[in-house]
């Protein structure tokens, strides 16, 4: 406890004879709180409990990787697991243009998704995971359409998954299971920069082209995204990294690098989308550099599919 200095509440999950010597220790730190499960205990038991604990500044990081790590040691990562949707606006009339599916862990909603699958974590389990999400896509899907409201939603898809078999086979099963129409759910391509994955990731790639599933690269200027990226890969859209408009609107990357490359991109087809949008001033400046859509908390965050549509479900 001194080593991570956690504070605020203590959870016991299996009291021992050791039970009063913690007990004991809880106070002699300070903690004002102390919870207590007998034992066998679940997934949502702990849930439960995490939704009431009043996290520090200085733990919240650690306390994310140890949850996680517990999730994924006791095989309970996936059943944790939820999705939010974020919208994509058209940057010529402001129509919503289409949703990314977000990856969420219950009861830790502010986590990045990106921080849920690390490389360490187990590649079956990334695969697993990115199903559960094309699922949650085809489910808005449906629903939006049964509103007569139907708009393309992508999924956030690591090169590493993209690559592997087990998902390219599972992806023609899904698409007809939940009836999805070509061009309807598309992928968003993330973490390009692995070693000895192109030769299959380009295969995978033109395959699910012939399957109607679009490509997006995402968080283009960031890392190994570079712009040599745009005419190596089979992508139909570009999405501009957020920090690199940021930038852009700070005066510390020039925007006529950035509107060449839209330009370039619209020469081949290729549609552009500018993240991190978050007031009127960057919609000005997003529209200026002649991008197609954008994307940003100037029209909200993430949201789950019952705020979409209320209906869901009912």
């Amino acid at each position: 406890m001194d080593k991570e200095q956690f504070s605020g509440t203590l959870t016991l999950l299996r009291p021992s004879v050791h039970f009063p010597d913690a007990i004991a220790l809880a106070e002699q730190s300070g903690i004002g709180h102390v919870d207590w499960l007998d034992t066998p205990y679940s997934a949502q038991d702990i849930v439960d409990r995490l939704a009431h604990i009043v996290r520090q500044p200085h733990d919240g990081d650690i306390g994310d990787r140890h949850f996680l790590s517990w999730l994924i040691q006791q095989g309970r990562l996936l059943p944790n697991l939820t999705h939010e949707f974020h919208e994509k606006r058209s940057l010529h009339d402001d129509s919503i243009a289409g949703y990314e599916t977000l990856t969420r862990l219950r009861n830790r909603p502010s986590l990045n998704p990106e921080h849920i699958f690390a490389p360490s974590t187990i590649l079956s389990l990334e695969v697993a995971a990115t199903s559960l999400a094309v699922e949650a896509a085809a489910r808005l899907l449906a629903a939006l359409a049964a509103d007569g409201k139907p708009v393309p939603i992508a999924v956030n898809c690591s090169a590493a998954v993209l690559a592997h078999p087990d998902f390219l086979a599972a992806m023609p099963i899904l698409l007809r299971r939940h009836h999805v129409a070509p061009g309807m759910l598309g992928i968003e391509l993330t973490e390009i920069s692995y070693s000895g994955l192109d030769g299959r990731l380009l295969e995978n790639m033109r395959e699910l082209g012939t399957m109607g599933v679009p490509i997006s690269l995402d968080d283009f200027g960031k890392g190994a995204t570079n712009f040599d990226r745009i005419s190596d890969l089979p992508v139909s859209e570009v999405k501009i990294d957020r920090k690199i408009f940021q930038k852009c609107r700070k005066g510390e990357f020039p925007p006529s690098l950035l509107k060449e490359i839209i330009d370039y991109c619209r020469s081949r087809s290729i549609g552009t989308v500018i993240e991190g949008i978050e007031t009127a001033d960057d919609l000005v400046l997003a529209k200026s550099l002649g991008a197609d859509c954008g994307q940003g908390f100037y029209w909200g965050k993430p949201v789950p599919i019952e705020s979409i549509v209320p209906h869901h479900g009912a």
